[in-house]
This record gives structure tokens, C-alpha cells and sequence, in this order.
């Protein structure tokens, strides 16, 4: 498999995961938040965030 999307998918999980509360069925209502959390967050093969990579900013 792709290691990378791999790597991006369980990051979003893991997102998921802290934010739902005992109805695990609304995950879909928590996903906008974990994609903006991730697009935020730095990552270590860069030292930056996928957003400032795109727009140049934080």
C-alpha cells in the first residue's frame, strides 16, 4: 500500500477518534475539523504545516 496515505489516514483517525463522543456514528460531522487540524499541524519530513507549504502563511 501507499505508506504516505497510509500515514495520513491513521493521523485523521486519531483525530477522529479524541473528538467523538460515545456516538460513534457522527464521525462524519468531526472530519472537517480533523482535515483543518492536520492541514495546521507541522510535520516532521518538512517543518511545516501543508497549509503555509500552499499559501505561504500560517
Amino acid at each position: 500500500g501507499n505508506v504516505q496515505a497510509e500515514s495520513i489516514n491513521n493521523n485523521l483517525l486519531r483525530i477522529i477518534k479524541r473528538t467523538l463522543d460515545e456516538n460513534q456514528r457522527s464521525w462524519h460531522t468531526k472530519l472537517k475539523s480533523a482535515l483543518w487540524a492536520d492541514r495546521i499541524t507541522p510535520k516532521r519530513s518538512t517543518s511545516n504545516s501543508p497549509f503555509k507549504l500552499v499559501y505561504g502563511r500560517e
